[in-house]
């Protein structure tokens, strides 16, 4: 929660940030996705909430980066 306070004002609810995450910005890295997948409806979720011009980096867990590494 690094950003309340600074970029997220204290009366705004954490429902609502990244509503207004995409006000401010027009991509975001999802790092999370190191360790777990988002479900299916979290990814529906944020695809709705976002504008059509909106994108979206998905890191690569780490099961591919670091356990299995891919071997050429």
């Amino acid at each position: 929660m690094q950003w309340k306070g600074v970029f997220y004002h204290d009366t705004l609810a954490q429902s609502k940030w990244f509503t207004f995450y995409c006000e401010h910005f027009d991509t975001i890295e999802l790092n999370g996705t190191f360790y777990k997948f988002p479900t299916a409806k979290s990814l529906d979720g944020w695809y709705k909430k976002s504008p059509a011009n909106f994108s979206f980096a998905v890191k690569a867990p780490r099961i591919i980066t670091h356990y299995k590494k891919l071997k050429t």
